[in-house]
């Protein structure tokens, strides 16, 4: 049965001992250290030298702080974006602290069993105030008015005077009674109409 698939004797590489020492290839690994040393010797293309003398780093994906880092050698990529995400996670809890603080001042501790009676009354007053006022003392206009006509004194009326005043008085309500009576009379007098004119319908 012929062979479909014959062997290539002439391209296989065999791990055997070279058979001309002079002319044996470079190792993978010695070529990459030769490579990587002339490398270093090399000025690096990507960094740009400024005035002064010094050094810029050049625009990579990544900020210059974790070039930084990377050159000193401290941390990798992957760390320094776990530092951001642990620096963004203390300031959020450091901001959440300070709410609950600012929560806590505007707290009024109440023991079990207390009982109130009245609100709190203010012991502080507004800047370029007066003296702080209780509820019911604040000047009113009525009150102003109703003080002005009571701080005349009432010695200077005379009783003449009053009774007149409490006889117009007797007669002011009369009169108010007796427009009351015959306005219920007239309304009694026209239901009363309003029936009878039914009655005979």
């Amino acid at each position: 049965i012929p062979c479909l698939f014959s062997p290539r004797k002439e391209n296989k590489v065999d791990n055997m001992k070279p058979k001309h020492p002079d002319e044996q290839e470079i190792p993978f690994r010695l070529r990459e250290l030769m490579r990587s040393r002339e490398a270093m010797k090399r000025p690096d293309p990507r960094k740009q030298q400024v005035a002064g003398g010094k050094w810029s780093w050049p625009k990579l994906g990544c900020p210059e702080p974790l070039v930084q880092l990377e050159a000193a050698g401290s941390c990798s990529g992957t760390s320094w974006f776990q530092n951001k995400k642990l620096e963004k996670a203390r300031k959020k809890k450091e901001e959440k602290k300070e709410a609950m603080l600012e929560k806590r001042r505007f707290q009024d501790t109440v023991a079990f069993g207390e009982v109130v009676t009245q609100p709190p009354t203010i012991t502080s007053r507004p800047r370029g105030q007066g003296p702080v006022k209780k509820a019911g003392q604040r000047q009113l206009l009525l009150r102003s008015c109703l003080g002005q006509s009571q701080s005349s004194p009432a010695a200077l009326v005379s009783m003449a005077r009053r009774r007149i005043v409490e006889e117009e008085r007797v007669r002011v309500i009369q009169a108010y009674r007796d427009i009351q009576r015959r306005k219920r009379q007239q309304r009694e007098m026209a239901q009363a109409g309003s029936i009878r004119a039914g009655r005979r319908v």
